[in-house]
């Protein structure tokens, strides 16, 4: 796989994901749509299923060699393979539900553990955001930039909600420190289109607990576009199901962003393991 350009893998997931972007079109369009409940409040579709089902069928007929890790399906995968695909079919799957356009697929693929590429299309805004690693990132072909705000007053930050609501208070206790600091918050509910709206300017931070399907590729976007990525609490010991908190800002917020929310709990701040590291920075 050495002697393939990374253009040639790339090229293929933006296809893949124009594909899949073209499934969700027709289900909103004919309305015929199951909806079926996984764990506490989240939700899962005739829709995710059957984009989960056409990326992992279009991977195993052009790269038969290449692992794949898939939120509704492949979870007990090596990451440290030579190659891994790592796939949300649908980012954002209770706004599609209730007929919100926040909505995306996102691809990326690891090599060695290394993210080298991540693609996000957004079908309902008409918007791919991708990037490979050391060439920048970009949205329909145009370079984009994380902000240069550095005035967190006037900073806006989004967040998400777990799926669990067991500890609602400390679910509260995130916000408030939040809604001190910094300018507004917004709940958009797609966690891997949140990241990319970071490298595009449009938000200055994001925080929440996301899995590695929500990461892997807007992370890379994310820092390609000059915006930093850390994750307070290290996934290398974790299954691949299991989430991390995450921080993604702009460079003038991230470090006021990162001293408010790694001491929200206990003032032990957490940082990166080096393993996870490898599979989002640049």
């Amino acid at each position: 796989m050495n002697d393939i350009p990374l253009d040639r893998y790339l090229a293929f997931a933006r296809a893949v994901c124009a594909e899949a972007g073209e499934i969700l079109l027709d289900y909103r369009q004919r309305g015929a749509l199951t909806v079926d409940s996984k764990a506490g409040f989240e939700l899962v579709t005739s829709a995710d299923l059957a984009i989960d089902q056409h990326i992992a069928r279009r991977v195993a007929e052009v790269f038969k060699e290449h692992a794949l890790l898939s939120e509704e399906s492949s979870q007990d995968v090596n990451l440290e393979a030579s190659a891994c695909w790592i796939v949300d079919p649908l980012d954002g799957t209770a706004n599609f539900v209730h007929g919100h356009d926040h909505v995306a697929i996102s691809m990326a693929l690891a090599i060695s553990g290394v993210i080298s590429l991540g693609v996000v299309h957004a079908p309902f805004q008409q918007q791919t955001f991708w990037a490979v690693r050391g060439e920048g990132a970009f949205r329909n072909g145009t370079r984009i930039a994380a902000s240069t705000l550095t005035d967190v007053r006037r900073a806006l930050i989004a967040t998400g909600f777990p799926h669990q609501r067991s500890e609602i208070d400390l679910l509260v206790d995130r916000l408030k420190p939040l809604l001190r600091e910094f300018g507004d918050i917004r709940r958009l509910a797609a966690p891997a289109l949140d990241i990319c709206w970071v490298a595009d300017g449009r938000l200055a931070g994001f925080v929440d607990r996301i899995h590695k399907w929500d990461i892997a590729a807007a992370g890379l976007i994310a820092t390609e576009a000059g915006a930093r990525v850390i994750a307070l609490e290290a996934m290398a010991d974790r299954g691949a199901g299991d989430g991390a908190d995450y921080i993604v800002a702009a460079p003038g917020i991230f470090d006021r962003l990162c001293d408010v929310m790694s001491h929200r709990h206990d003032g032990q701040e957490r940082t990166l393991s080096t393993s996870e590291s490898q599979l989002i920075q640049p």
